[in-house]
C-alpha cells in the first residue's frame, strides 16, 4: 500500500468512521482504531472541526517561548545575533486520523518556525529556525473539537486523532541537535526522507559557527530587534508540514501566528507570547490584520490596515504563495510602493518578481529584504556549518515597461537566493505615478514557469491629479468616449495644435502652449514625449490656421 492509502467508512449522516493506513520506506506506521466525529462541528476560535477530505493538521496554539542568550557571531565582528523558539501544539481538524511515526519513519509532521516585524507600514520576515520532527502525539482537545468532553476521545501515540491536540513545549522545539534542515522537506507533499531519529541524520554534526547559543534556531540579528511599542509590533509564526495531510490537499492552512512582545536590548532581547493564536493565518497576514496603531492602546490592539493588499497565488499542481502589498502617498507627486511575497509551501520556490510600468515612470529608492540562512543549511549539505543557501539580494532590472528583481534560476545554482517555503522577502521602490490595480509576474525557480497576480502597481496620470488614469475613468472623474483607456481630456485634438477646440490654431492656442511650458505631457504636448518644449511650439505653428 503506498503511503497515505486512505480506507472511510461512512457511518450515519453527518458522523464519519475515521482510519488511516500509511507505510514508508521503513515500513508500517499503525494508526490504532477509528473515530467517529460530527462532521464540519464547531470548535473554539471559530475553529471547524472533523472538516471532510481526511487528515487536516494546524497549528492550534503558539505556547511560551525559549529566549537564547545574544551572542557575537564571529567574536570580535560587532555582529550580534540573538534567537527565539516557541511551543506549539497541534490540532488535527479533518476527518481521519494524521500520521505521527517518528524516524526512520517518515510520515510524521515536520516543525517550522519564524519571526516577523511591522513597522513604517511595512512587514518584514526577521529569521527562520531548523526543523523539528514529530515523535510522538498526545491527545490533547485544545482546538475545543471535542466540546464538553474535556478531553480527545481519539487515538495516541502513532497518530494524532481526529479532533485532538498535542503540546511540543518550547524547550522541546529549542533542543538544536534535534533539529534537521529545511531543504530535504517538500512542503507541498509534504515528503522527506527516511533516516535516523531525531533529525533524519547527515548533517553538520556543529552549529557553533552559527553561534552556540543560537544554531538552527530562529536566529535574528539584534540591529532588527527593538521594544514593541505603539509603531513597532512583532509576531511569532510556526507550520507543520505531513506527509498525509498534503495527500489530502489541506497543506495550505497548516501555518499560524501570534504576537510577540518584545524588550530588551540592545543586544540581548526577551520575546514574549501574547494576545491569542491567529490560527491557519500565514505571518504575513499580520501586516492586514494588525498593521496600524489604535490610538493610547495601540501597544496591544492594533488595528487592520485597509490600505494593505492580499492576493493568493496557487500554482498550478503545486505550490500556495500569499502576496501582500500597499501603495503609500508620500506627498509631491511621489508614492512608495511595499510588496512582501511569502512563499507558504511552494518546493518551486521563487525566482523573479517583475511589476509592471507606464512609459516614462521615474522610479527612486529601489529596495529588497531577505532573511539569511545559517548553521549550514544548503541544498545537500550534509558535513559544513558554513555552508549555506547563498544570501545575495536579488539584482534588479528596470525598463521602460517594468522592474524586475531576479536571483539565478536552478539551473545555474541549486544553492540560489531563490524564495523558498516558509520565507518571505521584500521588494520595494517609489514611483511619481499614483496605484491602479495592475498585474505582477511571479517566476518560478526549480521548475521554470511564471504567473500572474492582481495587485496595486504604478498607473499613468495623463491629468496629473495624483489619481490613476484607470481610476478616474472607471469612477467617473474622467470620460472615455473611445475607451482608449486615456481620458478624454488627455487625448491629443484631432486637429494638433487647436488647444481651445475652436476649429483653428491660433494665438489663443499659442498662449495655451506657453503658459504650460515645460509641463510633464498633457495637451500641449502635441509629440508626446511627456515635456512641453520647442518641438511642440514648432508643431502648433505647422497647424496654423483653419483645421481641415
Amino acid at each position: 500500500m503506498r503511503a497515505g492509502s486512505r480506507i472511510v467508512a461512512t457511518g450515519l449522516a453527518g458522523v464519519c468512521t475515521a482510519l488511516f493506513l500509511g507505510q514508508s520506506a521503513s515500513g508500517q506506521c499503525p494508526l490504532g482504531t477509528s473515530v467517529s466525529c460530527s462532521a464540519n462541528s464547531a470548535g473554539n476560535q471559530d475553529t471547524i472541526c472533523c472538516q471532510p477530505g481526511g487528515p487536516d493538521v494546524v497549528v492550534g496554539h503558539l505556547d511560551g517561548q525559549v529566549n537564547s542568550t545574544a551572542q557575537e557571531v564571529p567574536i570580535g565582528s560587532g555582529n550580534w545575533f540573538d534567537a527565539f523558539t516557541f511551543g506549539t501544539t497541534s490540532c488535527n481538524i479533518g476527518n481521519l486520523n494524521l500520521q505521527w511515526c517518528q524516524f526512520p519513519n517518515n510520515l510524521h509532521p515536520a516543525i517550522g518556525q519564524s519571526v516577523f516585524k511591522v513597522k513604517d507600514g511595512r512587514i518584514e520576515q526577521l529569521g527562520v529556525n531548523w526543523l523539528k520532527h514529530g515523535f510522538t502525539a498526545l491527545s490533547g482537545n485544545i482546538c475545543g473539537c471535542w466540546g464538553g468532553a474535556g478531553s480527545c476521545q481519539g487515538p495516541s501515540g502513532s497518530v494524532l486523532g481526529v479532533g485532538c491536540s498535542d503540546p511540543y513545549t518550547a524547550s522541546r522545539n529549542a533542543s538544536q541537535s534535534n533539529l534537521g534542515p529545511r531543504w530535504r522537506v517538500n512542503a507541498d507533499t509534504g515528503f522527506f526522507p527516511t533516516g535516523p531519529a531525531p533529525n533524519g541524520g547527515s548533517v553538520p554534526a556543529s552549529w557553533s559557527c552559527a553561534g552556540s547559543n543560537l544554531g538552527r534556531l530562529i536566529r535574528v540579528r539584534s540591529t532588527d530587534l527593538e521594544a514593541s511599542s505603539a509603531t513597532v509590533q512583532f509576531y511569532g509564526e510556526a507550520q507543520y508540514v505531513a506527509q498525509d495531510d498534503a495527500i489530502a490537499n489541506n497543506q495550505n492552512n497548516n501555518t499560524s501566528y501570534r504576537r510577540l512582545a518584545m524588550s530588551g536590548g540592545p543586544n540581548n532581547f526577551t520575546g514574549t507570547l501574547t494576545g491569542i493564536t491567529q490560527r491557519e493565518q500565514a505571518g504575513i497576514r499580520a501586516w492586514k490584520d494588525f498593521g496600524l496603531p489604535d490610538g493610547p492602546d495601540a501597544g496591544t490592539d492594533p488595528d487592520p490596515d485597509p490600505n494593505v493588499v492580499e492576493t493568493e497565488i496557487q500554482l498550478v499542481g503545486e505550490g500556495f504563495f500569499i502576496l501582500a502589498a500597499k501603495a503609500t502617498d508620500l506627498g509631491g507627486g511621489q508614492w512608495h510602493y511595499e510588496y512582501a511575497l511569502q512563499n507558504v509551501n511552494s518546493d518551486r520556490s521563487g525566482q523573479a518578481f517583475n511589476v509592471p510600468l507606464p512609459e516614462g515612470a521615474a522610479i527612486s529608492n529601489i529596495g529588497f529584504h531577505d532573511i539569511e540562512y545559517h548553521s549550514g543549511d544548503a541544498q545537500g549539505n550534509t558535513s559544513s556549518c558554513t555552508t549555506n543557501f547563498d544570501g545575495t539580494d536579488w539584482p534588479v532590472t528596470q525598463t521602460s515597461t517594468s522592474i524586475e528583481w531576479a536571483t539565478q534560476t536552478f539551473a545555474q545554482s541549486n544553492n540560489a537566493n531563490a524564495l523558498r517555503w516558509g520565507t518571505m522577502y521584500n521588494y520595494r521602490y517609489d514611483a511619481d505615478l499614483p496605484p491602479q490595480t495592475g498585474e505582477i509576474t511571479l517566476t518560478t525557480y526549480k521548475v521554470v514557469g511564471t504567473v500572474n497576480a492582481l495587485t496595486v502597481v504604478p498607473g499613468a496620470d495623463c491629468n496629473d491629479n495624483n489619481v490613476a488614469d484607470s481610476i478616474d475613468i472607471s469612477n467617473g472623474t474622467s470620460e472615455d468616449v473611445n475607451g482608449d483607456g486615456v481620458p478624454d481630456e488627455c487625448a491629443p485634438p484631432e486637429c494638433p495644435g487647436d488647444l481651445d477646440g475652436s476649429g483653428n490654431v491660433d494665438v489663443t492656442d499659442l498662449l495655451a502652449l506657453i503658459a504650460v511650458w515645460g509641463a510633464p505631457g498633457g495637451p500641449a504636448d502635441l509629440n508626446g514625449d511627456a515635456v512641453v518644449n520647442i518641438a511642440d511650439l514648432l508643431l502648433l505653428i505647422g497647424a496654423w490656421g483653419v483645421c481641415p
